[in-house]
């Protein structure tokens, strides 16, 4: 392999670092030195190439007006060598990717397009590391719009099946995914990727669907754009299972809705109870993260099938749900929705749902003092405090639970929970109003299954007497 001429390179590392000199220059005098060090430079060796390109970038950095076509100073081979560099760290280089973009923009603006080489038959060879598949790996979110303005026409791959397509996909360039299905590019093209989530890490192949619903903040509208371009609805990763499941994982209604809106129209029949890798359906999903509403709409909507379920409530704690009142509605919520639902719910289904959830909230829930809430204080605000039409806070508060039930569903409970309106109250009052909200709401539940909010005794052991 041959080596960087040692002229050349102390050269060099001296036009990148004396910075004044070369901002002292003018454009012109800039445009004569750039020629000059293009000549220099031996194209065989990398590193000649990296220390060039960041020759440029202190050449072109803060350069007044238009810059001049760069195909009239640099050949195609030699823009695309240096922008095979492009994604290199050099000497001094600071964090930003100004430079980067720099260069970027002028060779768009030079209309330069990326061909591919062809193989001996004649086709494009498309197995290439490309610097837009680079700064897509180094998360370098400005560069790869601009990168794909340069590499617009074909669909260049990594070893892993990672594409410029799945980069679109996972930037959410809804006008290049669209480029891509209109030249007839499989929406259903598969990659293999090392994913993780918290400290767990696998490999797992994922198609495009999976990507957009994963990474694109604009989920819907590229989500639509690959249905309609012939996406799979019921692609399944060993992993991450179907797109429904990702979807129930997010609890959101209005993109599950136009989910099933979409293949609706193009006449793709959903599976609405697959299983993932652990066992679970997205019916399950929803019920582990408490998104009362993703299973009201799956029940009501789509008939989903309570018969594979595994756990019919969660035992767990949401992280900004400091009194439970978020765990125990959406637990209400769900279990009254699963008995109507045909879901075998039973008194031990229920029990254990009063012990793992309300469990821990008995006793202080005996605790609270009778008309705890009657303070000028808390009545002002309680009274302003909608909990739905009709219904205030305060009001919630005065009822006993027979009243509740007939005045607010347990969907009602939740969707007021989850509002997180009790921290508008003041901060000496939210648990009291959240465990008294807890007490009026389960008690009637639980007395139709036979149960109370008693809190447990303490059995009382004797222990033998000791032999003398």
């Amino acid at each position: 392999m041959p080596k960087a001429d040692k002229n050349f390179v102390a050269s060099s590392r001296d036009a990148c670092t004396v910075g004044q000199r070369v901002e002292m220059i003018d454009n012109e005098q800039r445009l004569n030195r750039l020629k000059y060090l293009r000549g220099k430079v031996n194209w065989e060796i990398r590193e000649e190439r990296k220390i060039f390109l960041y020759q440029i970038y202190k050449l072109i950095h803060d350069w007044e007006d238009r810059f001049p076509n760069i195909r009239e100073i640099l050949s195609t081979n030699e823009i695309k060598c240096l922008l095979s560099e492009l994604m290199s760290y050099y000497p001094h280089e600071q964090a930003s990717n100004y430079p980067r973009e720099r260069f970027i923009e002028i060779v768009i603006q030079s209309g330069y397009k990326d061909e591919p080489e062809l193989d001996e038959a004649g086709r494009p060879v498309l197995l290439r590391d490309t610097a837009l598949l680079q700064a897509a790996r180094s998360k370098y979110e400005i560069l790869v719009p601009l990168l794909f303005k340069i590499f617009d026409c074909f669909n260049y791959r990594r070893e892993s099946g990672y594409s410029h397509f799945h980069v679109a996909c996972c930037y959410g360039l809804s006008d290049v995914v669209e480029k891509f299905l209109r030249a007839g590019q499989d929406p259903n093209l598969l990659v293999d990727g090392i994913y993780q989530f918290g400290s767990f890490t696998n490999e797992a192949r994922v198609w495009p669907l999976h990507l957009v619903l994963q990474h694109v903040d604009r989920k819907k509208e590229m989500m639509e754009l690959l249905l309609r371009g012939g996406a799979d609805p019921n692609s399944l990763s060993d992993w991450f299972g179907a797109p429904l499941h990702l979807i129930c994982e997010m609890g959101d209604v209005e993109l599950l809705d136009a989910f099933f809106k979409v293949n609706d129209e193009m006449g793709n029949e959903v599976e609405v109870d697959p299983v993932n890798g652990d066992g679970s359906t997205p019916l399950q999903i929803a019920i582990n993260l408490f998104y009362a509403n993703v299973v009201a709409y799956l029940l009501k909507n789509r008939n989903a099938d309570t018969s594979k379920l595994n756990l019919l409530y969660h035992e767990g704690q949401l992280d900004d749900d400091e009194f439970h009142l978020k765990v125990v509605s959406s637990g209400l919520a769900i279990l009254d929705l699963l008995e109507k639902y045909g879901a075998d719910v039973d008194e031990s289904v229920v029990d254990e749902f009063k012990g793992d959830n309300v469990g821990r909230l008995l006793k202080k829930m005996a605790a609270l003092a009778e008309n705890w809430y009657v303070r000028e204080d808390l009545r002002r605000e309680a009274e302003r405090m909608t909990v739905k039409p009709g219904l205030s806070l305060y009001r919630l508060l005065q009822l006993t639970y027979g009243e509740a039930e007939e005045q607010l569903t347990y969907m009602e409970f939740w969707e007021f929970a989850r509002s997180d309106k009790l921290n508008q109250l003041p901060p000496q009052y939210r648990e009291n109003c959240a465990l008294h909200l807890i007490k009026t709401m389960t008690r009637g539940y639980l007395e139709r299954w036979g149960l109370d909010l008693t809190p447990p005794t303490m059995t009382l052991y004797v222990l033998p007497a000791i032999p003398q």
